[in-house]
């Protein structure tokens, strides 16, 4: 990834701004060299946004029962994505409708990176089970379909960056890496993200332990992870870690706690844990090699406090990234 961020701070996706314009036009006042479309927090059941109109019924305990075995899946979702009740979470994402309504009218994003986001189908066929109780991460028919699906939504958002000058960066967050098999990632998965490279850069967001030996030997070109938590999982991964940033690859280090709720942000102590992490990570690489390909983001969770503590996240980050 021919990009040299060098500690500049983004965010990790969603907001909780009930002013959706507000929240845009704080990311480009606040974060105008990385900005990204807010993902606006809202009522909106995960399934329906991202796997369309479907039938309550068949909504059990937050999973999608597919009438059918899992054999007959990948079948049913093809029929599902290409009828009239095909998902366009696209269209209820209204972080990214203002996002883009401002860039026609007020900023310009030519020649920035711009990030974007989007559900993992690994995580989306975890969701999904056939009449027999099994999830559609064990039938790598099905999750080929539901890999394709995700492709149209990032092309989408990549073309449309693009078209304003942008360079797409479109991340896929994806918690539950830890726990997929090594076929899965390293067949559909891996597809998935080869295909998405020959339009745009392509990263993988996981707030959860990883094997991130695994990961970026995908050769994404962008990795993102909580590290005020799981610091310690990321150190057994500094080799991997080493060869990502030696061939290009970007690495955001989500630095600035979102939980506990009532934890106090202290830049001083953030900053010395910033470069301890730091100096433990970046193994034979100098300092400043690895800065040079570092953002800062906040750790998971800032959609979940009041716009107040939103804004003191955002600022501790920004702090962090100007002391760095």
């Amino acid at each position: 990834m021919d990009f040299l961020p060098n500690g500049l701070a983004t965010g990790v996706g969603s907001l909780s701004f009930s002013d959706p314009p507000q929240a845009v036009k704080m990311i480009f006042k606040q974060f105008p060299n990385l900005p990204w479309w807010p993902q606006i927090s809202h009522e909106k059941p995960i399934l329906s946004t991202w796997i369309g109109a479907v039938d309550r019924s068949r909504i059990r305990d937050g999973k999608l029962v597919l009438d059918c075995t899992i054999d007959d899946a990948a079948k049913v979702l093809e029929e599902h994505f290409d009828s009239s009740k095909a998902p366009q979470p696209l269209n209820v994402e209204v972080g990214y409708q203002y996002f883009f309504q401002h860039v026609t009218s007020h900023q310009s994003i030519k020649k920035k990176i711009v990030k974007g986001q989007v559900f993992s189908p690994l995580l989306l066929a975890t969701m999904i089970e056939d009449n027999q109780g099994r999830e559609l991460l064990k039938n790598t028919a099905a999750v080929e379909v539901l890999c394709h699906y995700i492709s149209t939504i990032c092309f989408k958002q990549a073309r449309l960056m693009r078209e304003f000058g942008g360079i797409p960066l479109i991340v896929i967050d994806d918690p539950i890496l830890g726990q997929v098999s090594s076929t899965m990632i390293s067949g559909p998965f891996n597809d998935l993200i080869k295909a998405l490279q020959v339009e745009m850069r392509v990263g993988i967001h996981c707030c959860a332990v990883a094997d991130w030996t695994e990961i970026m030997a995908l050769d994404v070109d962008y990795v993102s992870f909580d590290m005020f938590t799981y610091l310690d999982d990321m150190l057994r991964h500094k080799k991997a870690l080493y060869c990502h940033i030696t061939k290009g690859g970007v690495v955001a280090l989500g630095i600035v706690p979102t939980f506990p709720f009532d934890l106090p942000l202290d830049n001083d102590k953030l900053l010395v844990y910033l470069k301890a992490g730091i100096d433990k990570l970046r193994g034979r690489l100098s300092y400043e090699e690895f800065k040079s390909k570092m953002i800062l983001t906040p750790s998971c969770g800032t959609a979940k406090h009041t716009l107040e503590k939103q804004q003191e996240i955002h600022d501790c980050l920004l702090s962090l990234s100007s002391m760095i």
